[in-house]
């Protein structure tokens, strides 16, 4: 197995640094509750103007990563988003602090295109499925230590979660400088429909499935933890059963190159997305943490699979002058699932209980299978007919 270039293990690095220093994520809705006593609903509409931030980002990273470069890309939104953070620790009227959350949002999006464009960009098809295997596991293992992280620092001084947070984004920003060199392919960027994501269907079917999957994934943060809670369990209860999915990410990601290498990636999802419904609608039977754990077991297994695959269709999907846009188009889908899917729980949850939201999860991800496979034959092709990769 050849080694991966240099240039990936760089984004690797990257990635990893401003993940674990992300610690602004976890205690965000904590902060503006404590330190600056804001309401629920003020709460939420700061937490949602980041979501919308991180989509507005990633559309508008996508498209400079193609035109104006991957380096520059990536420089502008970790300096921005240090910026964006010194600037909504310092906030205290509501508007600013929307607008400050609205710009953390955006420029931790700004730069996840053309992260993603860089690793696409270097390394071979046939290295991909491990490089964002490895990737996502390492992202996994660095949102622990954030989560971890983020505990420690609550306990000694709020100011100091924004300072590491910018500190992490300044350390990645100082990491491209020195060690990412441009990678965009030097061509002008064709007008033609293939290398456009918005007129792509063949591309567009895998937005729609990533956008009913984030859908369902997306219960996890909100309906979970709420309907544990509904069973009487223990805040700790929760705490174990992500723990569960924390650690079988860990141990599955360092396999599922080995496993998943050969296998047609369309099918392979197809099969990730209904065991991913199944894993969330046994959610329904369950009333113990041991119960939980095990509905988390069976999404998990889908998940270990899922991202890397994913990943990998997509850039054989990417023309090589759209590579940023299509990581962009790709991360607003996702993006929008994860945004809607706490509002659609809670209003389920809310208004018919546990049961029908858990198998309103099961009939949410039956279209995706069935897209995935009717599909598969035009997105091979399509693949076979980009340009060689580099």
């Amino acid at each position: 197995m050849p080694p991966l270039p240099r240039p990936y293990w760089s984004v690797w690095t990257v990635q990893v640094i401003n993940r674990a220093g992300s610690v602004v994520v976890f205690l965000l809705a904590f902060y503006l509750a404590t330190e600056r006593n804001l309401s629920p609903a003020a709460v939420g509409l700061v937490m949602s103007a980041t979501g919308f931030g991180s989509m507005a980002g990633a559309l508008l990273g996508g498209h400079l990563a193609d035109r104006w470069g991957r380096r520059p890309t990536l420089l502008t939104g970790l300096l921005g988003n240090a910026a964006a953070l010194a600037a909504l620790g310092a906030s205290r009227p509501v508007a600013l602090i929307v607008a400050a959350a609205f710009a953390v949002g955006a420029t931790r999006g700004l730069h996840e295109p053309a992260l993603a464009a860089v690793a696409v960009d270097v390394v071979p098809a046939s290295g991909r499925l491990r490089a964002f295997s490895l990737l996502y596991w390492a992202q996994n293992l660095a949102n622990g230590a954030a989560g971890l992280g983020g505990g420690l620092l609550l306990g000694v001084d709020l100011r100091l979660v924004f300072a590491v947070d910018a500190a992490t984004s300044l350390a990645g920003a100082a990491l491209v400088a020195l060690t990412v060199p441009e990678t965009r392919p030097a061509a002008p960027a064709p007008t033609g429909r293939g290398e456009t994501p918005a007129r792509d269907p063949v591309f567009l079917s895998l937005c729609a499935t990533g956008f009913l999957i984030t859908l369902i994934f997306g219960q996890h943060l909100t309906a979970l933890p709420l309907s544990m809670a509904d069973d009487g369990l223990p805040a700790r209860s929760f705490g174990l059963v992500i723990a569960v999915n924390t650690a079988l990410i860990a141990a599955g990601q360092l396999f599922a190159p080995r496993l998943l290498t050969g296998r047609d990636p369309s099918r392979l999802l197809a099969v990730t997305a209904t065991t991913a419904g199944l894993g969330f609608g046994l959610t329904a039977f369950a009333d113990t943490t041991l119960g939980y754990a095990g509905t988390v077991v069976v999404w998990t297994l889908a998940e270990i699979a899922m991202v890397p695959a994913t990943a990998t269709l997509l850039a054989g999907l990417s023309p090589a002058a759209a590579r940023g846009r299509y990581q962009g188009m790709y991360g607003l889908a996702g993006g929008l699932g994860f945004a809607l899917a706490p509002v659609a729980g809670g209003v389920v949850l809310d208004r018919y209980g546990g049961a029908p939201l858990w198998v309103g999860c099961v009939l949410a991800g039956l279209p995706a299978p069935g897209i995935h496979l009717a599909a598969a034959g035009a997105r091979r092709r399509r693949a076979e007919a980009l340009p060689a990769p580099v």
